[in-house]
């Protein structure tokens, strides 16, 4: 479940210290109708704008609204994506056997 533009947007400022202008200036977009849009609840920008914002920052729109949460599993599954074979079948092998500790199989009715 991603978050919302406005909050996505206010985040990355947050994190970047890009301003709202620079954003604006950056991406193409009117920086009367991203201002407007930062400040009123009921403005509304549009997608192609949105889509050149999340491109200034160098991110798909999808990846721009990714809820934290889910993006760090996405980078984690990447993580092991790029893992070769021997260390993919070690880590599975580890992950078992830490599910296996836990969760230790019933006695055997003998």
């Amino acid at each position: 479940m991603g978050i919302s533009f406005k909050d996505a947007l206010n985040q990355t400022l947050a994190k970047t210290g890009q301003s709202l202008d620079t954003v604006a200036e950056g991406a193409g977009v009117p920086r009367a109708a991203l201002h407007s849009f930062m400040q009123e609840d009921a403005a509304a920008l549009g997608v192609k704008d949105a889509i050149k914002i999340a491109e200034f920052f160098g991110l798909s729109l999808d990846r721009f609204l990714e809820d934290p949460k889910v993006a760090n599993h996405i980078a984690i599954a990447q993580l092991y994506s790029s893992l070769p074979p021997l260390l993919k079948a070690q880590l599975e092998a580890y992950a078992q056997e830490r599910s296996d500790a836990r969760y230790p199989p019933p006695p055997a009715n003998d």
